[in-house]
């Protein structure tokens, strides 16, 4: 026998093997948990992945049900879409509490991961599993808003957007939702309750202005951060955008860093935007289209 006809055989013996080792696995019964059937599943599983990329661990507000009943997963079961840019991603959530979340696009196309989600104090609480169907220890939470008949699903960092985006954008902004987070529309039949509105958990919902805020800067500090005379009692909340008054000379918006109930401590990422430097007094305001959003 030749040596290259041996190298051959061996090859064919060795794929022959992995063969068989893969069809015994794959008539094996030690199955995983079934997870969400979304339209199409395909591509590789990474573990690593899970729906939202802000993995705090820390409790949100308590989320009740459209109906103001506690939060439950029938509550939330749907199928989800984000457009991310040119690609986007899908999440299904099925009733006994799998998820299976597929991402096109942005990262290697059909890449998906799969686990399972409970109710932990009115929170979602999404873990991740293996390919053998273990917990991997990843896990995010989040909570559902109710705009009319949609269902959003948003992080921490996502309900400081979201209620950017309303104060500055009002209704309108509802059509464009999907562009920034998972949203689920229900069919508009009468099988699902309409909100008539947005609702949000408390106490998020003093984040949404009933009025526009006028603000001025009372203190400068030397790190180039400044304090406004506004606080929480007004609707201020950290992550709060702000803009320099339409009477002011320049164009720029602050960020709000830290809040009391009568004063926030604000910082300007672009100052060159700005006339000059801060100064005391300097005006600022917010808009509030979104006022007649909160039931």
């Amino acid at each position: 026998m030749s040596p290259p006809f041996r190298i051959f055989l061996a090859v064919l013996l060795v794929g022959a093997s992995i063969g068989g080792i893969w069809f015994i696995a794959r008539k094996s019964d030690g199955k995983l948990p079934t997870p969400a059937r979304s339209a199409r599943t395909f591509g590789m599983v990474d573990t690593e992945l899970l729906p939202f990329s802000d993995t705090q661990k820390a409790r949100l507000p308590v989320a009740s049900a459209a109906d103001g009943s506690p939060l439950s997963i029938l509550a939330v079961a749907g199928s989800y879409t984000q457009r991310i840019g040119e690609g986007g991603a899908s999440l299904a959530i099925d009733r006994q509490g799998h998820w299976d979340c597929t991402w096109m696009g942005c990262i290697p196309p059909g890449s998906h991961s799969r686990g399972v989600v409970t109710v932990a104090d009115g929170n979602l609480v999404f873990e991740s599993v293996s390919a053998v169907g273990v917990l991997t220890g990843k896990s995010c939470v989040c909570v559902p808003v109710w705009w009319n008949r949609g269902i959003l699903l948003l992080t921490l960092q996502d309900l400081v957007s979201l209620c950017n985006f309303v104060n500055w954008g009002g209704p309108e902004f509802r059509r464009n939702a999907s562009s920034f987070f998972f949203v689920c529309e229900r069919p508009d039949d009468g099988s699902e309750p309409d909100t008539g509105g947005l609702s949000l958990p408390h106490p998020i919902t003093s984040w949404i202005l009933r009025e526009p805020v006028r603000a001025q800067l009372t203190e400068v500090k030397a790190d180039g951060s400044a304090v406004a005379d506004f606080g929480a009692s007004r609707g201020a909340f950290v992550g709060m955008n702000i803009d320099i008054a339409q009477d002011e000379i320049g164009i720029a918006t602050f960020h709000v860093t830290s809040v009391t109930d009568d004063s926030c401590t604000v910082v300007c990422p672009n100052p060159e935007h700005l006339a000059g430097p801060l100064r005391v007094g300097l005006r600022l305001w917010c808009d509030a289209k979104g006022a007649g959003l909160i039931k």
